[in-house]
């Protein structure tokens, strides 16, 4: 019985895991991903701070990097790809869209939606700034129905305003306004007034650009009213000083020019500053306001010191303009020439139409530039007709993928919804087996210290009736014989030592008697010992003990009391009739909820091939053995006695 309870935890283990082990799926997969080498971390840096002092250096050891890439682990290689996409964007733009792609596809193995949303983001602008639109717009919509998709607002909000200054560029004025105005559903009530105020400055060109201009100025003003710093608030104002112009209203514009060229926040900043002169100048000369041909050429010197080529464009098309208005037409011409020239250079389709628009104006035999000015507009159309379709088909076909996306994500929430459910029974089974099994153990437990104690008041119960037997029945019959020998002639001397010898029966039969009767355990259990100890102590005998005070008798169970106290009283008397010993130790311990009492004394020690020392040890054993305890002796003839006692409580 005792060895099936010790196996009965094992077995119950092996089964629990048996169970937990068929019901486990694996989730997520992780690698320990090595750090950085410093080797690495210094290369990247270098490369940076050698891009503007010695390209040629940088890009040479970039090359390195990019050739052991596959040799570092995944968050290295996002490092070179980016350094290398950012290296060679004004040096080789095809090269930058090849490390994009590359850093893309990385980031989507990583499935790290964070940063594949950032990777669609940087392939976009690299597209627009390679004039690839079609493949940009595609980049910069997939860019934010990633961030749409982890639900990341604001991200998705500030790609939208790049979007929708994308759109307003193709010319996509209506897609621009519906993009701009979501971007603001995202970042309305977030912190992030910059983009806020993009967005509404967006929104404005987008009402411009359809001569809405009412509509222009109010967006102008709300993105004036959010503007945090005071260069963003002045190219602002200019741009309402621009529609002013549209709409004829000159005088407003002009007197918003002159208080902004006085600002000092433009000192410093040359490029607003030129363009502020540019534009007062062109006002002026709509005004009549003299001297405006003077700050119309101050400000494209300042453009060609700065080699300022849209600048450029921009002051030779006024200067055009000025001077058809003042029909120098020579003059108009010219300059509407070098503006032309300089649209080709930075593929402006917008300030290409102007150029040809004042040179057909200009020019004597103007033909040649009108059909010019035709077939690019016709292409212009062409193009931004190709784009919108282009942008709707994006459109299109992100619904649509996310739709079988979401019907996909729903299966396969279904499947794991199942597959939790089957987890969610087997756990449940598991725990009803545990429970059950649990239960049972609890129960063996429980009818197995039941048996114990039943055995244990058995055997008290017929220590007892054996007890008051030898009280009544085998005491009194000598005290009887005792009683008629006294009152029997027989010879004086043989009485005597009769009644002497019946006497030493009667007062042994007593002392067995007492010595198995009843005995109150439930209270002072340790005075109760120590009692018992000291009845056995006498001039020839001291007998100490140890760690009884201590002992924590009020969790000792009474069954367990009395084998403890019977089992001492056992020792006591087997030394007092075999050991002669002299002195006697008792060690009373609780080690590892076991109580451990340990006895040993200094006398002749037995032979346990006796059979009167074998059944008085087999008591002990017998005694502690019923109640799951251990009981271990050592002795030879000479040597003293040992015993330990060890109970589980």
């Amino acid at each position: 019985m005792k060895k099936l309870l010790l196996a009965f935890p094992f077995f119950l283990g092996i089964l629990l895991c048996f169970f937990a082990c068929n019901i486990s799926t694996e989730k997520n997969k992780t690698s320990n991903i090595p750090s950085a080498e410093n080797s690495v971390d210094n290369q990247l840096q270098k490369i940076k701070h050698l891009r503007k002092s010695n390209p040629d250096s940088a890009l040479l050891l970039n090359q390195k990097l990019i050739k052991n890439i596959n040799t570092y682990n995944d968050s290295i290689k996002v490092e070179i790809l980016l350094t290398s996409a950012s290296l060679f964007r004004n040096v080789n733009i095809d090269s930058t869209l090849f490390y994009s792609n590359k850093l893309l596809t990385l980031q989507q193995q990583r499935k790290d939606s964070l940063s594949i949303g950032d990777a669609y983001f940087r392939l976009g602008f690299y597209y627009r700034k390679n004039n690839e639109i079609a493949k940009s717009l595609n980049a910069y919509y997939n860019s934010i129905k990633t961030y749409e998709r982890i639900k990341d607002t604001i991200e998705a909000g500030i790609k939208l305003v790049n979007l929708t200054n994308l759109l307003n560029s193709i010319g996509n004025y209506n897609e621009a306004e519906q993009t701009g105005v979501k971007a603001l559903q995202y970042l309305e009530k977030s912190a992030n007034k910059k983009y806020i105020a993009g967005t509404y400055n967006a929104l404005a060109i987008a009402s411009k650009e359809q001569k809405i201009y009412n509509e222009a100025l109010h967006w102008y003003n709300k993105a004036l009213n959010v503007a945090s710093d005071s260069i963003s608030k002045i190219k602002i104002l200019n741009n309402i000083a621009v529609v002013y112009t549209y709409q004829e209203e000159y005088e407003k514009a002009h007197t918003l020019l002159e208080k902004l060229e006085k600002s000092s926040e433009l000192e410093n900043n040359t490029d607003l500053y030129t363009k502020n002169i540019d534009n007062r100048a062109y006002v002026a000369s709509l005004l009549k306001i003299s001297n405006a041909e003077n700050d119309l050429k101050k400000a494209l010197e300042i453009r060609k010191s700065n080699d300022d080529i849209s600048g450029q464009t921009t002051s030779y098309l006024h200067l055009s303009q000025y001077y058809l208005n003042n029909n120098q037409t020579t003059k108009a011409r010219k300059m509407a020439l070098k503006a032309f020239e300089l649209a080709q250079q930075t593929k402006s389709t917008d300030d290409t139409l102007e150029a040809l628009s004042l040179l057909i104006e200009s020019s004597q035999n103007p033909k040649t530039y009108a059909v010019v000015y035709k077939n690019l507009t016709d292409s212009i159309h062409t193009s931004q007709g190709r784009l919108k379709n282009t942008f709707a088909k994006i459109k299109y076909e992100s619904e649509k993928n996310q739709q079988e996306n979401l019907k996909l994500t729903n299966e396969a929430k279904i499947n794991e919804l199942r597959l939790e459910n089957q987890q969610s029974r087997n756990l449940l089974l598991i725990i009803i087996i545990g429970i059950i099994l649990s239960a049972g153990f609890i129960y063996y437990r429980f009818i197995k210290i039941k048996h114990q104690r039943e055995k244990v008041n058995e055997a008290y119960q017929t220590e007892m009736r054996i007890s008051k037997k030898i009280h009544d029945e085998l005491a009194n019959d000598v005290f009887n014989i005792i009683a008629f020998t006294e009152n029997t002639p027989v010879e004086k001397t043989i009485k005597s030592n009769l009644l002497l010898q019946l006497d030493a029966i009667y007062e042994k039969a007593r002392n067995i008697a007492r010595g198995n009767g009843k005995i109150d355990l439930d209270t002072n259990f340790s005075e109760k010992i120590i009692s018992l100890i000291n009845s056995y102590c006498n001039e020839d005998v001291n007998i100490l003990n140890r760690g009884l005070a201590t002992f924590p008798s009020e969790e000792i169970p009474t069954y367990i009391k009395r084998v403890i106290y019977r089992s001492l009283q056992e020792l006591l008397v087997n030394m007092k009739k075999h050991s002669k010993a002299s002195v006697v130790v008792f060690n009373f311990t609780l080690e590892k909820k076991n109580l451990k009492i340990s006895y040993s004394d200094n006398g002749q020690g037995t032979d346990i091939s006796k059979n009167f020392i074998i059944n008085g040890l087999a008591n002990v054993e017998n005694r502690i053995e019923g109640v799951d305890g251990n009981f271990i002796f050592d002795t030879m003839p000479g040597k003293g006695f040992k015993a330990t006692i060890t109970i589980p409580i």
